[in-house]
């Protein structure tokens, strides 16, 4: 059985490949020793436009994803993103749920909230390693 950490790890690096088959300029920040190290796991850039993504992968059959998985220095990434006004930077999850890639923004996650129900959002892509042969 395929530990959650490396099946983390390999959803992390295909989506990283699946930007940059999309023409995104990509740069896939490993993981460091201790916790709380990076703000997020990807940064890809395409017309000028700076995306951040932190992937996380989803093993449940509900659907809802627990908003206490985003870790804090995520959310102080995000609000500093913002207190230096970049309107532009999108940062957002990209979540892998029944092989659906799911994103979503910060800017739309209401922190008040226990999950976000991914039930009640359309995937970005369905069959993400169907099509992708990963």
């Amino acid at each position: 059985m395929i530990s959650n950490k490396k099946i983390g790890s390999k959803f992390e690096k295909d989506f990283a490949n699946f930007l940059a088959s999309k023409n995104y300029w990509v740069h896939f920040i490993e993981g460091a020793a201790h916790i709380g190290s990076q703000p997020c796991d990807i940064i890809a850039i395409k017309r000028d436009f700076p995306e951040l993504y932190d992937c996380k992968t989803l093993n449940n059959k509900s659907g809802l994803f627990p908003i206490s998985r985003i870790e804090e220095n995520q959310r102080l990434a995000y609000e500093r993103i913002r207190e230096c006004r970049n309107p532009e930077t999108i940062f957002s999850l990209a979540i892998l749920w029944n092989n659906n890639l799911y994103y979503i923004d910060f800017d739309d996650i209401d922190f008040n909230k226990k999950s976000i129900d991914l039930k009640e959002i359309s995937p970005y892509k369905k069959g993400f390693y169907d099509e992708n042969n990963c």
